[in-house]
């Protein structure tokens, strides 16, 4: 489902990234996108963002993303969720970055940990497809 890239920051810190892919964002839905991923080290998201793929050219249709830590939301550091927000305006053309909010606080798991990604507010997509972009630090086992 995902998978890890690593790049060493340090002697004991590596940085990478899982990507998840949504081959048709016609199924994105409310509820969980992703449920309970184990990462099996620990380490904090750092940031997170989509990567268009496949144009959205319906109007008029949206769905909120927030990120989570056992069933916990991620948030900027001031209690607001760590949101992506996919509307039809923002998810064209091919290749579009949209970045998710600051993530600040509430942002570290261990080994044994879960991440989920979570749809609220979808209103169904038609078309389209694209990838959830999850970066962190990790911890050198």
């Amino acid at each position: 489902m995902a998978e890890a890239t690593q790049f060493q920051r340090g002697k004991r810190i590596f940085h990478g990234s899982w990507c998840i892919p949504c081959f048709a964002m016609s199924g994105i839905a409310d509820g969980d996108f992703v449920t309970n991923f184990t990462p099996g080290f620990a380490g904090r998201i750092v940031k997170w963002y989509w990567i268009q793929g496949t144009p959205v050219t319906t109007a008029a249709k949206l769905s909120t993303l927030n990120l989570e830590i056992n069933a916990v939301n991620v948030n900027d550091g001031s209690g607001t969720n760590s949101t992506i927000a996919l509307t039809s305006a923002a998810c064209t053309p091919l290749g579009k970055v949209i970045a998710g909010s600051i993530i600040g606080g509430a942002n570290n798991f261990d080994k044994d940990d879960t991440v989920s990604v979570e749809a609220s507010s979808t209103t169904a997509f038609v078309e389209g497809a694209g990838t959830i972009v999850i970066e962190y630090e990790g911890n050198v086992l």
